[in-house]
This record gives C-alpha cells, structure tokens and sequence, in this order.
C-alpha cells in the first residue's frame, strides 16, 4: 500500500491485469505459474479492494492511529509536542513530495480553484493535531482517547449541517454504540475512578484541549468531504503536511513554548514511527471520508479506541 495515489492504483491495476494474462499464457504452454507472482498479484488486489472501500480505507487508518498515538505516549514529557509535530511533517511531506513525483502527480498541491478548501483542511487538521498530541501526553491515553473520539459524531453533524447529508437512524444508533463501546472498552478514569488526584485546574484545560481537538478533527474531515474525489488523497495530505510543519517550526524555533531537544535514540524511534504511520493513516483516511458518507465511516473510526 505504499503506493497510494488514485494515479498508482490505476497503474497497479493495469500491471495486475498484464500479470493474470502472463499467468493464463503459461498456463496454456504447459508451464507451471510462479509461485511468487501469484502471491504478489493476490496482494495487490487486495491493496485494491481495500482502497476502493472507503470503509476498509478507513478501518485500516484506525488501526494505524492507534499505533501512532501509542509512539507519541512513549515519548512521554521528554519531547516538545511541536518538535513531534514538526519530524512527522517534515518527514511525510518528504515521502509525500517523492510519491507525487514517481507517479507523476501535477499539480502536487492541487488545482487552484480548491485551494480554499484544502488550506483549510490543511490547517484546521494541523490545529488538531497539536491539540491532541498535546492532551496525549498530558492525560492518561485512555482519557485523552475517549475524549478525542467524540469527534465522529462532531463530524456526522457537521456534514448534515453543511452539505445536508442525511442522517439515518441506523448512524445515529451506531455512532451512539460505537462511543458506548469506546467508553466501556477505555474506561476512562475521569469516569469510572480509579486514579491519583489531578489538580481540577490543569485537568480541566486538558480535557478542554482534547475536546478542541476533537472538534476541529471534525472540521478537517468536514473538509474531506467537500473535496470527495476532485483531488487525490495524496493532494490533500500534501496540504495537511505542510501547514503542521509551518505551524510547528516557527514557535519551535522562538522556543515557545519549550525549546527543541536532542532526543534519545528511543525517542527519535518513537517520533519515526509517529510520521510514518500518521503518513500512512493520512492517506487512507481522507480516502476513506472522499469516497464514502459521513455517518459510515465517522462510525468505522471509532475502532481506533478499539485498537488502542
């Protein structure tokens, strides 16, 4: 699945179906198919059937975030929150910039007429990000994650509201089994006890943050769905990319609100694998949010709490 652009898929599609004629022809020489060239054909059109559901897209990412969210509670206080922000970005804008060029996308960042909207993504996206890397590392996970995936329902209101996409019964009841799920499964702290005392004040401001990045999570993927399929999920991480790095250097260089660190190499581990599963999770939940509705697959993301 690393190649990931609709353009590949198309191009891994054509190369699938070169590779059954091959099999077929030998088939009817009297050679033997080989072994690994089977193998490898049943992968890619499983890669294929995964990337064209957007639920599966989006059951996958679930997975992925759950990992990515594990690496940046590993860190624990060590790194500043923008120094992780600003490696994951900087590193899957590289990886992102690579993929576009090997599978010829132009232009990288988008037709004109949608950058509004994918600024937008960009930096609503951006803000959530910090926001609940920022409660991650200061709640417990299973806190900060319960209150973080509120923003599935966040998001199937917000797409009624906007777009007027309907909202069946059968979403509402699973949006509200899937939180149920998340909550009994997490058991929250801060709901069922269980912890040493937390001074009101700062747990209040992080609870607050979690929510803020929940909500703007929604917004983000609000945004998703007004682009649907007009650009190439690639297009649209591209642009998430870039504003996270902008937004995470500039206070990072004035040491606001911490300054960099030299990390250890069990940190700098941890903030490889946050980029490149968030890289991965990116790409294949803003496929998820273009190619199906709000309601299916917000409900599909709760998973992640499952996963973690």
């Amino acid at each position: 699945m690393i190649s990931h652009p609709a353009q590949c898929f198309h191009a891994v599609t054509r190369n699938r179906d070169r590779e059954h004629l091959a099999l077929h022809i030998a088939e009817a020489d009297g050679f033997a198919p080989s072994t690994s060239s089977a193998f490898r054909a049943k992968c890619l059109a499983q890669a294929w059937r995964v990337w064209n559901s957007g639920v599966a897209c989006v059951a996958v990412a679930s997975l992925i975030f759950s990992v990515s969210a594990l690496f940046v509670k590993l860190t624990g206080n060590r790194v500043p929150v923008f120094e992780i922000v600003a490696v994951r970005s900087g590193l899957s804008w590289l990886i992102s910039m690579v993929l576009a060029s090997l599978n010829d996308v132009k232009p990288v960042y988008g037709q004109r007429r949608h950058y509004p909207i994918l600024a937008a993504r960009g930096l609503i996206g951006a803000t959530a990000m910090t926001l609940s890397y920022e409660a991650l590392k200061r709640l417990p996970l299973a806190d900060a994650m319960t209150i973080f995936f509120t923003n599935p329902a966040m998001t199937v209101i917000a797409v009624w509201l906007v777009f007027g996409e309907p909202i069946t019964w059968s979403s509402v009841v699973g949006c509200a089994a899937s939180f149920a799920g998340v909550v009994l499964v997490a058991q929250p702290p801060f709901i069922f006890g269980g912890r040493a005392a937390v001074p009101w004040g700062h747990e209040r401001m992080m609870v607050g943050m979690g929510l803020a990045a929940a909500m703007t999570s929604a917004g983000a993927f609000t945004a998703i769905r007004s682009i649907k399929k007009s650009e190439p999920s690639l297009v649209v991480a591209l642009w998430f990319h870039t504003f996270a790095l902008v937004s995470s250097t500039i206070p990072l260089a004035f040491g606001f609100p911490q300054h960099a660190v030299w990390p250890s190499p069990f940190d700098a581990g941890c903030m490889v694998g946050v980029a490149l599963t968030s890289f991965f999770g990116q790409i294949l939940i803003n496929r998820g949010f273009q190619s199906e509705t709000a309601a299916k697959v917000s409900a599909v993301n709760y998973t992640q709490e499952e996963w973690g």
